[in-house]
């Protein structure tokens, strides 16, 4: 149980107008402690916590608050991703030799179940001896560490590394592509801003999760301070979408403003990095993210289309009566599964599949993710059969789409990887 004073300063109900007193010991313990076990909510609160009570403590208590952390995360991955991510995640904010050379062990280990925590511990307080590591992330198999090692070499200031990190502004994944452009930016190459306003055009959903708008509020923030403010036209709002009457004006306003920084032409953008049109209703899906293999993102279509990752997806034509077989070949293994939704514990490692059964229904998730410590047969029969027939469903593309567009190349190989690190063989 956390001691009133400590639980106030985590909810902010409790203000410190002057410098902390010393840390007591049991605090301390409470705080690990809560960074460890407590609720979702208070996880990261009591972990950054932790992180302020060190930079304003004198150096014998930093010293011993270090010589605790290290203690709590042993000497292994494998005793670090006991102690969860929203300590993992703060550990480079301490300065400490020990603790980011474990921090790197564990970004180098692919069964760590914290990947993208570690690497963004390393990249928020990089050292300049640490480039030609950042510079080899920048071609880790997942989006998170890549935007990490994008963000370590922006924070160091290594324009010298700016023709790699180009090479990403047109990464399938979005997150890459504006910490890409972002990190263009700040060295002086302002026609990166147009990957940022191209981001302001998207209004895309991935079933229920309006990812266009997501994207659209994490581009605007990385744009607008570059902006400065636009006289004679009404503030850009990302909340209201492109389509919305009141943006023409503002998006306008915004597009003379990079002409006035001397962004250059409007650049001919390729299929992954465009804001992309109307997208079917979408009835069956795969989303899988994996710290070894990873992520793929797949939804069928009411009108037999395989669409392959998210924001402006690449299209792939299916038979006719390809989807509704699908939906026939599903319903058992819907049957099966009940109301039971979430199978494992939280970790690096997801797959989650969906399903909707008619354009105007709603979908059902299904969630297998594996967390720290291995679980036999994680994925229940049923969602193995399902899974099978979704595999089964992706077509061997031919290789003239594949060049047109990445997202394509071995699509059904890389699905199987991506399913069998994270849930399991499918037989």
């Amino acid at each position: 149980m956390l001691t009133a004073p400590v639980l106030g300063i985590l909810l902010g109900t409790v203000a410190g107008p002057g410098p902390l007193l010393p840390t007591a010991p049991q605090d301390l313990e409470q705080l690990i402690t809560a960074a460890r076990t407590g609720r979702t909510v208070i996880r990261p609160q009591a972990a950054r916590r932790i992180v302020r009570l060190w930079s304003q403590s004198e150096a014998d208590e930093q010293a011993n608050i270090i010589q605790r952390l290290r203690t709590e995360s042993g000497d292994s991955p494998a005793t670090l991703a006991q102690v969860g991510p929203a300590l993992v995640e703060v550990l480079g904010a301490f300065g400490d030799e020990a603790l980011r050379g474990l921090l790197w062990r564990a970004l180098s280990d692919t069964e760590f179940p914290w990947r993208p925590y570690a690497a963004r511990a390393l990249a928020a307080h990089p050292t300049g001896a640490e480039a030609p590591r950042f510079l080899a992330a920048l071609a880790d198999p997942i989006p998170p560490v890549r935007v990490a090692a994008v963000v370590a070499l922006a924070n160091l200031d290594q324009p010298d590394e700016a023709p790699a990190v180009r090479l990403l502004i047109n990464h399938k994944d979005d997150r890459v592509r504006r910490a890409a452009a972002d990190a263009m930016i700040g060295w002086g190459q302002n026609s990166a801003m147009w990957w940022l306003y191209e981001e302001l055009l998207r209004e895309d959903r991935f079933f229920d999760r309006p990812t266009g708008e997501q994207a659209r509020y994490q581009a605007w923030n990385l744009l607008s301070p570059r902006l400065g403010k636009i006289e004679d036209a009404s503030p850009y709002d990302p909340g209201l979408g492109p389509s919305h009457p009141a943006s023409a004006a503002s998006l306008e306003a915004v597009r003379a403003r990079l002409a006035e920084l001397k962004a250059g032409e409007r650049p001919a953008l390729p299929p992954q990095s465009r804001a992309g049109g109307e997208i079917p209703t979408e009835l069956l899906g795969m989303e899988l993210r994996s710290c070894r293999k990873g992520e793929v993102f797949l939804r069928w279509t009411a009108n037999d289309l395989l669409l392959v990752g998210q924001g402006n997806p690449a299209r792939v034509a299916l038979p006719e009566g390809t989807v509704r077989a699908l939906l026939n070949a599903t319903a058992e293994a819907r049957t099966g599964l009940a109301d039971k939704r979430l199978f494992g514990t939280p970790g690096c490692d997801m797959e989650q599949f969906h399903v909707r059964s008619g354009k105007a229904a709603s979908a059902t998730q299904w969630i297998v993710s594996c967390g720290p410590d291995p679980i036999p047969d994680l994925r229940p029969a049923d969602l193995n059969s399902l899974g099978r027939a979704l595999l089964a469903a992706i077509p061997q593309v031919p290789a003239d789409e594949v060049t047109a567009d990445a997202r394509l190349a071995q699509l059904r190989e890389r699905t199987r990887a991506a399913l069998q690190a994270i849930g399991g063989e499918l037989d």
